[in-house]
């Protein structure tokens, strides 16, 4: 069977050809039984985006860090792998840098939200300008395919809220160092003249390894505190 006989050898030809495919058409053309192919096909055209940049700007990821799961789709150098969780303004992935050849968290406004993407890109601005071991540390902000989004560092563990609902009360020692590890932090935000705005229990991320991370300050803003200079 020739590529004019079969719609999917002729998407896949024009994949490898490097040329625009009409999908809707191809799906009319298919029947239901090789739909599922044309996802597949669709999954290999997103990923081929991310390699389309030039070599010395984006090179080729080395198959030993390559991540264990389908791409969901992607959005700029990012593979979107899955869904962590989602709230009423934004949706939260992880996913793979392929520049900087990790794993991160990619955190993107709703398509359908009412948030200011402004406000997000503000909250990047103001975590990326902080720099300690219990504030978590932002890799970029950016807009693609009109959503607006920001990535971090990924970080492996549960929020404080979830540990204690299904721990219950901790140690006295254990709760001690966390309280210690986040004023720390929360002292660093105030030096550099800002003011978290919503601290509590569900912004705070034990990770697997004990460390208490703060996240999320999309209610903070500047202050004008005693001895800080707003930045």
């Amino acid at each position: 069977m020739n590529r004019d006989q079969d719609p999917l050898l002729d998407a896949a030809l024009r994949l490898t050809d490097g040329q625009a495919v009409d999908w809707g058409q191809v799906s009319q053309d298919l029947e239901g039984s090789r739909q599922g192919f044309v996802e597949r096909l669709r999954q290999i055209e997103r990923i081929a985006r991310v390699f389309s940049f030039d070599d010395e700007v984006s090179p080729a990821v080395p198959s030993g860090v390559l991540p264990d799961r389908p791409v969901l789709f992607t959005w700029g150098q990012l593979w979107v792998l899955e869904l962590l969780g989602e709230g009423s303004y934004g949706e939260v992935y992880r996913a793979f840098d392929t520049r900087l050849e990790r794993e991160v968290a990619l955190k993107l406004l709703r398509e359908d939200s009412s948030a200011v993407p402004e406000d997000l890109v503000a909250e990047a601005r103001r975590l990326a300008q902080l720099r300690h071991p219990h504030i978590v540390t932002v890799f970029g902000v950016d807009a693609h395919d009109g959503r607006v989004g920001v990535w971090f560092e990924r970080l492996e563990g549960r929020d404080l809220a979830v540990v204690l609902r299904e721990e219950g009360p901790m140690e006295v020692a254990r709760a001690f160092d966390i309280v210690l590890a986040i004023s720390d932090a929360v002292g660093a935000a105030h030096s550099a003249g800002w003011i978290h705005g919503d601290l509590k229990a569900a912004n705070v991320v034990l990770e697997s390894s004990g460390r208490p991370v703060l996240v999320y300050f999309g209610s903070g803003h500047a202050g004008q505190l005693a001895g800080a200079t707003p930045v």
